[in-house]
């Protein structure tokens, strides 16, 4: 087993080709997306208020609505979806099939909205959602639409197999309802037969379950599992990988897995029918430790990426340090659950004192077969010879490795208060999109937050000088960049009215106005980096400026 730590690699601040910001004064976040075949990006997420995409605008009816985007290579809107309800609606993954058929998972309350069809379950609760499944075709035709009925917490993940057979996971902390044609039993014989229906009864509170579906929606198998399951993912040999957490002394399909710490990551795998074959543990003494991310390579090698945090760091059984922070990890098993390498993000200290706060939330492995990892980072973090440094709060993290663990590339982004990368897909041509949350200050619950969604070139270029930007439909240039202290903004048209702020790196406003004019200059007297935001309508973008 090794554990690689720092290769000489190159690091920068991350360029997008493209990237679109969502929200306006209520809570938005990226959540999911994906790349199919073609070249067309699928992205999800949930938004509060109005959110606008190239001009068409999204207002929600109730909490939170879920959206969905079907956009091309440069970002254009190809069709969208509102997933609406009286409370809140929330999209948490997505999968392309082999034929380019997308499938949706989310959760809701009360009822949810598809086009014209309409789920309801009359079973609502403070603190419990209820999960959905709907898949479209590459038009973004409803081809159908299940709930599975009672409470729960919504599903977390979703993937297929080779069979086009839909896998998903999630958590139930009362009554779940599955429709099924054939008897189902799990360790304790909690899946039971309903009088009178078709369905079945999840009567086991706060349990875990994976559960198969055939492509036309029909159930095919349901098993409880422990824990509380982020992700799945379908081998090429059609076994079932999940990751997650639970906390205490667990049962997995009859093992009894013992605890490290108050959370325990685990990668489990189970074979087509459900079976478990094998699952490890890795974490530390402490909470914040979980799995978030899993890949498969062509060999059925496993990666998986996610967060660690306590004294007396395991992984496999070993301990590997003494303390740690809360680090990001990157790991790697063959197919039969033998730890091969794991790499450890994020600076040592004691839990004690004052501590980083990284995650590595998303894994996807490129043409080339390197791994890409997405997350976030508040830390300094160095490889070899190459250092990122958060700037004073949560900034994203894109890192590339090769399949032996060592570190190709490390780049940053920057913004006013947080940045989270949530979920990345790598398209035909190796490109790579990403989602997630921004916010304009430091995490607040009463401030708004926005979604992103970005394109990065393949090369990950550095920092733009004077680029041809674009807000909606106005084009603009913020020039010279870098600059002695005066900066010029040229619009593609004087109206409409236009809001620009300026911020330094830490937070501070230092400038504010409002205008008409297409061609604004101002000055800044201090050097250093400084964010501007421009909004124009429902829209806004953020851009780096930097004064020397």
């Amino acid at each position: 087993v090794l554990c690689l730590l720092t290769v000489n690699s190159y690091s920068q601040e991350i360029n997008f080709e493209w990237n679109k910001i969502l929200g306006n004064t209520g809570k938005t976040s990226g959540i999911s997306l994906e790349c199919d075949t073609s070249g067309f990006v699928y992205a999800s997420g949930t938004f509060e208020g109005v959110i606008n995409y190239n001009g068409t605008s999204f207002t929600s009816t109730g909490g939170k609505d879920g959206y969905l985007f079907k956009l091309d290579s440069i970002g254009n809107l190809l069709w969208s979806k509102q997933f609406s309800s009286n409370k809140d609606v929330k999209i948490n993954s997505l999968t392309i099939d082999n034929s380019n058929n997308l499938i949706v998972l989310g959760e809701y309350r009360v009822r949810v909205n598809f086009d014209t069809t309409i789920i309801t379950n009359n079973m609502d609760t403070l603190f419990s959602s209820n999960m959905f499944i709907a898949k479209y075709n590459v038009n973004g035709n409803l081809l159908w639409a299940k709930n599975t009925g009672g409470v729960s917490y919504g599903g977390n993940s979703l993937s297929v197999d080779l069979n086009n057979d839909i896998l998903i996971t999630g958590k139930s902390i009362d009554i779940l309802l599955f429709d099924a044609t054939s008897p189902i039993s799990t360790l304790d014989s909690v899946l039971q037969t309903y009088p009178g229906g078709t369905y079945w009864e999840y009567y086991h509170p706060e349990v875990s379950f994976i559960a198969k579906y055939s492509s036309n929606g029909n159930i095919i198998w349901i098993v409880e599992t422990g824990g509380n399951p982020q992700e799945i993912i379908s081998d090429n040999i059609n076994n079932v990988i999940v990751t997650g957490n639970f906390l205490g002394d667990t049962y997995f399909d009859g093992t009894l897995v013992s605890e490290i710490g108050f959370e325990t990551t685990y990668l489990a795998q189970y074979n087509s029918s459900g079976n478990l074959n094998w699952i490890k543990t890795s974490g530390g003494s402490a909470n914040w430790n979980s799995g978030y991310g899993l890949e498969v390579d062509s060999i059925n090698n496993i990666y998986q990426s996610g967060q660690i945090f306590g004294n007396d760091i395991e992984f496999d059984g070993n301990t590997i340090l003494p303390f740690g922070g809360t680090d990001a990890f990157l790991s790697k098993y063959d197919v039969n659950g033998n730890l091969i390498w794991y790499n450890i993000i994020g600076t040592p200290t004691t839990m004690t004192g004052e501590h980083n706060f990284n995650s590595g939330n998303s894994i996807k492995i490129d043409n080339n077969g390197d791994i890409l990892l997405l997350g976030y980072f508040l830390d300094t973090l160095t490889f070899g010879s190459t250092t990122l440094k958060s700037n004073g709060a949560y900034d994203l993290m894109l890192l590339k490795y090769n399949s032996n663990g060592t570190i190709i590339s490390s780049s940053q982004y920057s913004d006013y208060g947080w940045v989270a990368g949530i979920d990345l897909g790598v398209d035909i041509s190796n490109d790579i999109y990403i989602t997630g949350l921004t916010t304009l200050n430091n995490w607040n619950s009463s401030y708004p937050s926005y979604a992103f969604i970005g394109k990065i070139n393949e090369t990950i270029p550095t920092s733009p000088l004077n680029v041809l930007e674009n807000i909606g439909s106005y084009n603009f240039i913020i020039f010279p960049n870098p600059s002695k202290g005066k900066v010029h903004i040229e619009f593609s048209n004087s109206k409409p009215e236009k809001k620009i702020e300026i911020f330094s790196i830490d937070g501070r406003k230092v400038n504010e106005f409002t205008t008409f004019e297409s061609d604004i200059s101002f000055e800044i007297n201090n050097n250093g980096i400084y964010l501007v935001l421009i909004r124009i309508e429902d829209e806004l973008i953020t851009k780096k400026i930097i004064i020397e």
